[in-house]
């Protein structure tokens, strides 16, 4: 049963982001180089908020391509020159939308067509995005023998197609090559959107970039002005494809200062903690202690609602925004007036304000280090936003489960959560493992490696000292379980609350019974690579209360203490032991290595990896291990109790609502 007197987090409904839907749009370039031009794109795409981009001529080799990020987007797929300078196409999508790379780069030929492919769906709507550039010099008969034929293997009676790209035949005049390619593209029911010139000078202007689409599509099609190229942007929307709005929106946070610190200091001053000193149950005290502790908390630390902010684009001021407006303005005059100094001040502002742009970004990087209390975190933490390799948030929008796609926050929690808690039983028995050989015990093959038995674990009571050290050995994080106590607000409360914890703690060393309260996890699902809608590509991250964290290192202490005197582990086991480290073990292979060949010998190895390690523990082979290692009595006990009766549940997104969480559900096997 799960324990109905832990505290319960309160609720607030909130509107949730994917219950809003906003049309399907896309943005097309001739970007004339991207590599240095990011920036000032990430700023033009601010007002248009494209669900799919695509660029052509993009002149970057394949080892570039693979260091461009444009904020909130993940690239999909590229076309990169090998032989010739110049050209190229690639996609980007939202970042919270899924997609299929489909392979057409094989049939790409310089100059001649350089194509790049998606398969993606919205609201049921199958489509498929292309992005090609044909050079002007380009060979114009092959183009369109190529093009027919990727058409063709692609066409399906339920798929529809996009085509975006710079094709260099100007759709403004009547000629041969745009009469062969309509007459092309009808056949697959396709037509040319754009109506304005794309590519405009003092003396003429032309339309070779173009949007070819399904013509029983509605759509809406107007140029962007952005001066990141002589070809002007296209930004096309369809209005009856609705895909999903991640709106920022808002969320509650606890509102944690200086003021309401000291005013929590001072509510646990006033305690006297009797109805834990005179109990000797180790729920009941700890239930006590943690009701009082927690009406402290909500008392003086209140729920706030607080806006989100895009981070990526924080360094977009005002000013700059007001500078790009200007910028577009010159652009326009610069081309309506043959006018040689306004085109070069205009050619002067888009240097400085490249500049001012680059210093803007670099001081806004330059504070959060400086205000950053682990400089080295936050460098790196910048780094990987440069790069696109931040960690996504656990709001995950859509799942597929048996062929069908889940949008239902709820429903998406509880099929985590029984994913996580069935993957030692899916991974057993997928081993294929005989079932008539009969195999040794690890208890037999315990007693076979050791010739004595081992001692029997002795242990001492905590002292007020200890805890007090353990409290400020962990981690000033604000990461909370179930409960919302961080490390650091314990922290802040260690001289008020260090006599009756270290009294609970001896209570449960005594007693051999870990508080139920404290076994209860929070589990976010971490997106690490590969499809976002298949479950397995997400590592489950288990939050523990920070109350039991200081348990745990007090049992842990006592634990190392009993195994490092009795030489229990061997000595090439680095992992997870202070003083050791991988880097230990990389320099002992390399060394048993170094001397077999010095010696001439055959050298071989064999590298096992041990798939979901972790969660596939048996707790009944590991205790019995516990007792042959002399872990006896009432610490064997605790630890018992500390793997019987745990519970988890999965959050998706906001802790505060009640949507985006699953039902508490029982861990069989692993370790929290």
């Amino acid at each position: 049963m799960v324990d109905t007197n832990r505290p319960k987090c309160s609720r607030k409904r909130v509107k949730r982001s994917d219950d809003l839907n906003i049309p399907l749009r896309i943005f097309h370039q001739n970007i004339r180089g991207l590599k240095d031009k990011i920036n000032e794109l990430t700023l033009s795409l601010i007002n248009e908020k494209p669900s799919i981009i695509c660029l052509s001529e993009h002149h970057l080799k394949v080892h570039e391509m693979e260091g461009i990020h444009i904020p909130n987007y993940k690239f999909c797929a590229g076309y990169c020159r090998k032989k010739h300078k110049n050209g190229g196409v690639c996609i980007f999508i939202n970042e919270d939308y899924n997609f299929t790379v489909i392979n057409v780069q094989k049939f790409s030929k310089e100059k001649d067509i350089e194509i790049v492919a998606i398969k993606t769906e919205f609201n049921k709507i199958r489509i498929i995005v292309l992005c090609i550039y044909r050079s002007p010099i380009g060979d114009f008969d092959l183009f369109m023998v190529k093009l027919d034929f990727i058409l063709n293997s692609l066409q399906k009676s339920n798929v529809e197609f996009i085509i975006c790209g710079d094709f260099n035949i100007d759709y403004l005049e009547n000629n041969n090559r745009k009469s062969k390619l309509e007459v092309l593209l009808s056949t697959y029911n396709l037509k040319d959107s754009v109506k304005f010139p794309t590519r405009i000078t003092n003396t003429s202007a032309s339309l070779i970039d173009n949007i070819f689409i399904d013509n029983r599509r509605s759509y809406s099609i107007k140029p962007c002005i952005n001066g990141l190229s002589d070809h002007d942007a296209q930004v096309i929307t369809f209005k009856n494809v609705p895909v999903p709005n991640k709106v920022l929106g808002s969320t509650f946070i606890r509102s944690i200062n200086k003021n309401n610190c000291e005013e929590f200091k001072k509510l646990l001053s006033w305690e006297n903690w009797e109805n834990i000193f005179e109990n000797n149950n180790v729920n009941i005290i700890f239930n006590n202690f943690h009701n009082t502790y927690l009406r402290c908390f909500y008392t003086c630390f209140q729920k706030k609602k607080v806006e989100h902010k895009d981070y990526n684009k924080k360094w977009i001021t005002q000013g700059i925004r007001i500078s790009c407006r200007r910028k577009k303005e010159l652009l326009v005059l610069s081309r309506q007036w043959d006018d040689l100094n306004l085109k070069i001040y205009y050619k002067q502002y888009c240097k400085v304000l490249s500049k001012v742009i680059i210093a803007a970004k670099k001081l806004h990087y330059n504070k959060l280090i400086s205000r950053s209390n682990n400089k080295m975190r936050s460098t790196w933490e910048i780094i990987n936003v440069e790069k696109g390799k931040t960690k996504r948030g656990n709001c995950v929008q859509s799942l597929m489960i048996e062929n069908k796609v889940i949008r239902n926050q709820n429903k998406i929690a509880n099929a985590f959560n029984k994913f996580f808690i069935s993957i030692a039983d899916s991974t057993i028995l997928n081993k294929n493992v005989c079932s008539n050989q009969e195999l040794p015990t690890p208890i037999d093959y315990l007693i076979d490696s050791f010739n004595l038995p081992v001692n029997k674990m002795k242990w001492q009571y905590a002292s007020t000292q200890e805890i007090t050290r353990i409290i400020k050995s962990l981690k000033t994080k604000n990461s909370t379980g179930y409960d919302e106590i961080s490390n650091r607000i314990i922290k802040v409360s260690l001289p008020f609350i260090v006599s009756p914890l270290t009294y609970i703690c001896n209570k449960i060393l005594s007693t051999g019974v870990f508080p139920d309260r404290l076994k209860y996890a929070t589990v976010k699902p971490l997106f690490k690579k590969g499809e976002t809608q298949n479950m397995a590509n997400y590592r489950p991250i288990s939050l523990l209360t920070s109350f039991s964290k200081i348990i745990e290192k007090l049992m842990y202490a006592r634990l190392i203490n009993h195994i490092e005197s009795n030489n229990i582990l061997a000595q090439e086991q680095y992992g997870f032991r202070s003083h050791s480290s991988t880097e230990q073990a990389a320099f002992s292979l390399m060394n048993s290595i170094l001397s077999a060949m010095n010696n001439k010998l055959m050298v071989g190895g064999l590298f096992c990896d041990l798939q979901k390690a972790f969660d596939c523990v048996n707790h009944k082979i590991l205790l019995e291990k516990l007792i042959f290692y002399g872990i006896e009595g009432k610490f064997k006990s605790l630890i018992e109790s500390y793997l019987m009766d745990r519970y988890q549940r999965v959050v998706i997104g906001n802790k505060f609502d009640s949507r985006s969480f699953s039902e508490w559900e029982v861990i069989k096997c692993g370790v929290p």
